[in-house]
C-alpha cells in the first residue's frame, strides 16, 4: 500500500514531469514548447499520476474527481496556446481557465443543490474571486525570480495536500501532492527560462485552476472549511510578503519564500491534525 502510494504520488509524476521538461532542453530557444515546458511537464505529470490513482475518466465526468483530469488537459494546453501571444490573448486564456475549472468543479451543485439565482451568484462571486488571485498571482511573477516563485508554489500544495488530508479527503490530497513533486521536479530539470514570460516559466496558468479547484472541492465536497480555503487560495502571496523582509542572497531568499507560505498555513494544519485525531471517522471520499 505504502510503496504503490510512493510510486503513484512520487515516482511516477516525477518521471514524467522530468522527461517532458528535460526533453524540451532540446528545442529551439524560441520554440513555444520549450517556453511553455513547465506547463506542459506538469500537466502530464498530473495527468499520469491522476491515470494510475483513479483511473481512465469517463466523458463527460461523473464527478469532480474525474473532471480534475479535464481540467490539468485543457489548463495546460490553454496555456500553452498563450505563450508568446498578446496581452489579450492571454487574459483569455485565463477566463478560459477559470470557466473551465468552475464549470468543472460546481457542476454538482448547479444542477442538484443550488438555485437559480444561487448558481448565477455563486459563479459569478467565484469566478471575480479566481480572476483577481490569478491577477495578483501574476504580479507576484513579474516582481520575483522564477526560482523564488516555484518554491512558493511548492509549498502551496505540499500545505494543500496536508489539508485535504486532515479534510478526510485522501484522494485529493493525494492528488495535491503530485503536483507538488511535479513542480519540485520541473523547477530542477526545466530549461532556462529564456524569452518566457514569467507566469509562463512558473507555470501559472496550469497551477492557478488547479489549485481554485482543489481548494474548492475541498470546500465543497470534503471537510476543508471556508477560512483553510481562503488562505489556501491567498497563500501564493504569502512569498511575496516575506520577501519583503528577506536578505538578499538566492538561497535565503528561496527560503523565505517557502517559509512565508508554511507559517501562514501552519495554524490551519495544525487545527486540522486535531480534529482529526480528535475523531474516529478516518477518510471518506465525497459522493455526488
Amino acid at each position: 500500500m505504502v510503496l504503490r502510494l510512493l510510486l503513484v504520488s512520487v515516482f511516477l509524476p516525477g518521471l514524467v514531469a522530468g522527461v517532458v521538461a528535460a526533453a524540451a532542453r532540446l528545442l529551439p530557444e524560441t520554440s513555444r514548447l520549450r517556453r511553455g515546458a513547465p506547463l506542459v511537464a506538469l500537466g502530464a505529470g498530473y495527468v499520469a499520476a491522476h491515470l494510475a490513482a483513479v483511473g481512465a475518466p469517463s466523458f463527460p465526468p461523473v464527478d469532480t474527481t474525474q473532471a480534475l483530469f479535464y481540467l490539468a488537459v485543457v489548463a495546460s494546453a490553454l496555456g500553452v496556446a498563450a505563450v508568446g501571444g498578446t496581452a489579450w490573448m492571454r487574459r483569455g486564456a485565463a477566463v478560459a481557465a477559470v470557466g473551465s475549472m468552475l464549470g468543472l468543479t460546481l457542476h454538482p451543485l448547479v444542477r442538484y443543490q443550488w438555485s437559480g439565482s444561487a448558481s448565477i451568484f455563486g459563479i459569478v462571486a467565484l469566478g471575480l474571486g479566481a480572476v483577481v488571485l490569478w491577477w495578483a498571482y501574476g504580479l507576484l511573477a513579474a516582481r520575483v525570480s522564477v526560482t523564488e516563485l516555484r518554491a512558493g508554489w511548492i509549498a502551496v500544495f505540499a500545505s494543500t495536500g496536508l489539508l485535504l488530508l486532515f479534510a478526510r479527503t485522501a484522494l485529493l490530497a493525494q492528488l495535491a501532492s503530485t503536483i507538488a513533486v511535479s513542480s519540485l521536479v520541473v523547477a530542477l530539470v526545466a530549461p532556462p527560462a529564456i524569452g518566457a514570460d514569467a507566469s509562463d516559466a512558473a507555470a501559472l496558468p496550469f497551477l492557478a485552476p488547479m489549485l481554485h479547484a482543489l481548494v474548492l472541492n475541498g470546500l465543497f465536497y470534503a471537510e476543508l472549511g471556508a477560512s483553510a480555503a481562503i488562505v489556501l487560495a491567498l497563500a501564493p502571496l504569502a512569498a511575496a510578503v516575506a520577501l519583503t523582509v528577506a536578505r538578499r542572497g538566492a538561497t535565503i531568499r528561496v527560503a523565505a519564500a517557502t517559509l512565508g507560505v508554511v507559517v501562514l498555513l501552519a495554524p490551519f494544519a495544525a487545527r486540522g491534525a486535531i480534529a482529526y485525531l480528535a475523531d474516529d471517522r478516518g477518510y471518506h471520499e465525497y459522493d455526488e
